[in-house]
């Protein structure tokens, strides 16, 4: 009989330590299915928010390169010519690792970010041997062949890099958009 009552009592306890346990569980695997859900998204978040700001970055780069040959063109007695290739280079180097940079972010894809990307790659190589150009008809005195060169390539090579690089960040924004859809979703 003794018996009897310690298996009764036996049971609860048993039932109790696998409520337990399975309760247990169940918060340790939200837990984890948050974790995971965060790190996720944050990490998505945070790739938008790099390409958003090197992608305003190479916008502001650009502007740098065109202002320089701008002053020159439109100052040129007044402009020290060796100061402004030396800006136009070393603004065109710092292009193209910015562009290198937005190009690796493997997050971000889509039909029309991967096309701007190519489109700017592509102006920016042809915008680098122009103003090669530019500055090597201006030191052999060619002034009216390199004035010619801007006003019908340069500038607008110049303004194709900036009209697809605000795209490119419209572009990010909309995929922004997506992701913290998704965000809200879960």
């Amino acid at each position: 009989m003794p018996m009897k009552k310690l298996s009764k009592r036996i049971l609860p306890i048993r039932v109790q330590v696998y409520a337990g346990l399975m309760l247990l569980c169940t918060v340790i695997l939200i837990y984890a299915f948050t974790a995971v859900h965060i790190y996720y998204f944050s990490g998505n978040v945070a790739s938008l928010t790099d390409n958003y700001y090197g992608t305003s970055n190479f916008l502001s780069t650009c502007m740098e390169a065109d202002a320089a040959l701008k002053s020159l063109v439109e100052n040129s007695d007044k402009v020290d010519v060796a100061q402004q290739k030396t800006v136009c280079v070393q603004a065109q180097e710092k292009l193209f690792s910015q562009l290198a940079a937005l190009k690796s972010n493997e997050s971000l894809s889509g039909g029309q970010y991967n096309t701007l990307l190519r489109a700017m790659n592509a102006t920016l190589s042809s915008y680098k041997s122009y103003t090669s150009d530019f500055f090597r008809l201006w030191e052999q005195e060619k002034h009216q062949e390199a004035y010619t060169l801007y006003f019908n390539i340069l500038r607008k090579c110049g303004t194709y890099l900036q009209r697809y690089s605000s795209e490119l960040l419209e572009e990010e924004l909309r995929l922004g958009q997506g992701v913290s859809q998704n965000i809200r979703r879960q």
